[in-house]
């Protein structure tokens, strides 16, 4: 009876679930064909699975999704490259981060995970790459499928919880 409490409080099963899919889900897009090779910048798929955490679980599964994710994703498949795993990781944490201090408040709209993904990006720039703003604003402007793609999952996420409270 006590493993159960533990493994609850944990989380270690949604953590496993979550960062399982942090790592499967950029790869499933990156062979989807494209026009370009780049497809993770577009659609930012390494972002729905600490998203969908942030949302529904505990705080300890996203930000662990989000430390590990890259870097499990850059050990196992080279892919992304280090620098950019670094970058990622330091975006996916702070993003979450946003999220869930957003989530002690209110429930986040679509709104929300836009600018969330906003500062997590132009913060993430410009520690890594010092980077001008003008430089961050295209960079955010390059993956406007990928912000869609989160805005629909996190009002699906919030439409799914609603009907089931």
């Amino acid at each position: 009876m006590q493993y159960a409490r533990v493994f609850e409080m944990t989380q270690l099963d949604k953590i496993i679930l979550t960062l399982s899919a942090t790592c499967i889900l950029p790869v499933l897009v990156h062979l989807i064909p494209f026009f370009a090779a780049d497809i993770g910048r577009y659609w930012l798929p390494i972002f729905y699975a600490p998203l969908v955490a942030a949302l529904c679980f505990r705080p300890q599964v996203a930000i662990t999704a989000s430390l590990l994710g890259p870097m499990v994703n850059h050990a196992l498949l080279r892919m992304p490259s280090y620098p950019e795993a670094q970058f990622l990781t330091s975006e996916l944490m702070i993003f979450s981060a946003v999220i869930l201090i957003l989530r002690k408040f209110f429930k986040p709209q679509g709104w929300a995970v836009i600018l969330a993904f906003i500062f997590a990006n132009a913060v993430s720039s410009s520690i890594f790459w010092h980077t001008d703003w003008a430089a961050i604003g295209q960079g955010v402007a390059h993956c406007w499928p990928g912000l869609l793609a989160l805005v629909i999952l996190t009002e699906g996420v919030n439409y799914l919880r609603k009907e089931n409270a």
